[in-house]
């Protein structure tokens, strides 16, 4: 699939990709710290 996109494509939409990836991965770690503080 990648390699369909090409790189040239995945070098301009990896900054934004990232991004995204970083928040929905985030999120839910957060989420789950909060949830596990407020147990304790």
């Amino acid at each position: 699939m990648l390699r369909f996109f090409g790189l040239p494509q995945l070098l301009r939409y990896s900054a934004a990709h990232r991004l995204v990836l970083t928040i929905l991965i985030l999120l839910p770690l957060w989420l789950l710290i909060l949830w596990a503080v407020a147990l304790s």
